[in-house]
């Protein structure tokens, strides 16, 4: 568990402004998170290509972007977050199969205890080195 002086860094990006809110208080709990919120796949791949994240936690379904092609896009860049762990958030079950791109994935609608121990389990992963896209 990260001390005082680290906050795990979570960038969420979800584009259904009621979502946003069910996560925030889910994760209100934890004092050792620090949340950056985005509404789309555009802003979450410009906001992960300039500021470095613990965790990426990205909806498959979003505009101008879809989470698979944002998690595609870094883990084949040399950013400072192509080796962060990422996390696709899907309320389809089909896309769940065969997502070697993402780190994890949790179907809709998430809940609390799930979040939370995929984000502890994934941030444990943080210096683990990870396999690029050819």
């Amino acid at each position: 568990m990260p001390n005082d002086q680290h906050r795990l860094r979570i960038l969420f990006a979800e584009d259904d402004e009621i979502n946003r809110q069910i996560v925030e208080g889910m994760l209100l709990s934890r004092p050792d998170l620090e949340l950056t919120f985005v509404g789309d796949g555009r802003a979450a791949l410009e906001r992960a290509v300039s500021e470095r994240f613990d965790l990426l936690i990205l909806d498959q379904q979003m505009p101008h972007l879809s989470g698979e092609r944002v998690i595609r896009s870094l883990r084949a860049s040399r950013t400072q977050n192509s080796d962060t762990p990422m996390l696709l958030v899907t309320a389809s079950v089909d896309v769940l199969t065969g997502i070697g791109f993402a780190d994890a994935a949790l179907e809709k609608p998430l809940g609390r205890e799930t979040l939370l121990r995929e984000i502890d389990r994934l941030t444990g992963l943080r210096d683990r080195p990870r396999a690029r896209l050819q």
